[in-house]
This record gives C-alpha cells, structure tokens and sequence, in this order.
C-alpha cells in the first residue's frame, strides 16, 4: 500500500513535469513562429509526443507553413537544445 502511493505521487509529480515542458516547448515555439511570420495569425496551442500543434487564419497560411516546416522545426530544436519537435501540425480556424 505504501509503494502504491509513493508510486502515484511520482507519476503525478512525472506528469506535472511534462505539462511544464510543453508549455515552455510551446513558448518557445511561439517566439520563433513569430519572428518568421511577422503579420499572420499563427498561434501554438499544443504539444504532444513530438508533434507541436498550430492554428492557423487560413489554408495560405496553412501551406506556408508546411513549405517552412523543416526549417521551423530545426531552428525550434536549436533553441530547445535538443530534437523534441518531430512534426509541425496545422489546423485552420
């Protein structure tokens, strides 16, 4: 019983730690987004198992997006210090 308790404690604790870490990813994300897209509406709403998650004002934007996505991600990696984002999603609305 003990065990149990220390073990969900740790697993709450393991998952407060990676709601932290996403929303730090999605920050930094942002700031980068922002420099390239200077004047559209681009806005980090999640990030999840790799994938980091946009919305986006429209399909042209949208497709802008996916043209630069290799660049974004890599300068987004540089700035985390580490490969974390595997794919950049976007959804428009």
């Amino acid at each position: 019983m003990v065990f149990k308790k220390a073990f969900d404690i740790l697993k709450k604790k393991e998952m407060q730690q990676t709601s932290i870490q996403a929303a730090w990813i999605c920050h930094i994300a942002q700031k980068e987004i922002d420099k390239v897209f200077k004047s559209a509406d681009i806005f980090v709403f999640s990030f999840k198992e790799g994938n980091l998650n946009l919305k986006v004002e429209n399909s042209i934007i949208a497709g802008e997006v996916r043209y630069q996505s290799d660049e974004l991600k890599n300068n987004i990696n540089q700035q985390l210090k580490k490969e974390l984002v595997k794919r950049i999603r976007t959804k428009v609305g």
